[in-house]
């Protein structure tokens, strides 16, 4: 055939990649308008010692959860597409044909049969079995799964944040302090001691980091988001390319 295969498998991949665009943009918005302070507050039991207490002016949106969840699912539904495709192509019934993952090894023969993606050729068959879309196997691949399914039937795809100041301007007194990180962020929250008078002073415009990761208990947890969810995209784009030869 001449025609390029899994059409609609790239018009999946293309809308995650939109979204990723989306919650990147959304990101730099948030991280420009400044969303934490860092302010210096006294110890009331130690002269001379003061804090640098975190004062969140705005929280990440939950918004974010959600387009995080539909780039996850549009990467999976592109695997989908794909496998309906290629088992349409070899004459197969396409009813209930999904991209198969399975919980180890030994339950891929399995997610095979129960994906319906044995009704495709053979040789279809052995490239997913290549692939090794199960835990212990290809842990990225299998992650695309794990989180869509959370997304669908648990809660939304959880978020977490590592945040930090730059430019401080702590110098002096035996005092060098210029950049400080810190997870997870709450409000009132204390991230460096210092001692304060003369010339010690804290930056109150420092410059602000801040990394969205996904959260806990999520495959990832801790990792950036969006470079992640480009790395899983590359990873969807790449497997479906290397099933192009099959039909």
């Amino acid at each position: 055939m001449t025609d390029t295969p899994f059409p609609s498998s790239y018009l999946k991949i293309q809308r995650a990649k939109h979204h990723i665009s989306d919650l990147n943009a959304q990101i730099a918005g948030f991280v420009k308008r400044r969303p934490y302070r860092l302010i210096a507050e006294a110890d009331p039991k130690i002269p001379g010692k003061y804090y640098g207490v975190v004062k969140i002016r705005e929280k990440i949106p939950d918004v974010w959860r959600i387009i995080l969840g539909e780039a996850v699912h549009n990467l999976r539904s592109a695997l989908d597409h794909m496998a309906v495709e290629l088992v349409r192509r070899n004459g197969g019934d396409t009813k209930r044909v999904q991209f198969p993952f399975a919980v180890s090894v030994d339950r891929l023969e399995e997610a095979i049969a129960q994906g319906h993606i044995d009704r495709a050729s053979p040789q279809v068959v052995e490239k997913v079995r290549s692939l090794k879309p199960y835990k212990g196997g290809n842990e990225a691949l299998r992650a695309v799964h794990d989180l869509d399914v959370t997304d669908k039937h648990d809660s939304l795809v959880t978020v977490g944040e590592t945040a930090g100041f730059q430019r401080l301007g702590l110098e002096g007194r035996g005092v060098t302090i210029s950049a400080v990180k810190f997870t997870p962020v709450k409000d009132g929250m204390k991230v460096l001691s210092f001692p304060a008078g003369g010339d010690v002073e804290i930056n109150q415009d420092p410059e602000i980091t801040i990394d969205v990761t996904f959260g806990r208990g999520q495959p990832f947890q801790g990792q950036p988001v969006v470079p992640t969810l480009h790395q899983l995209t590359e990873l969807a784009e790449g497997v479906i390319a290397s099933f192009g030869p099959l039909v």
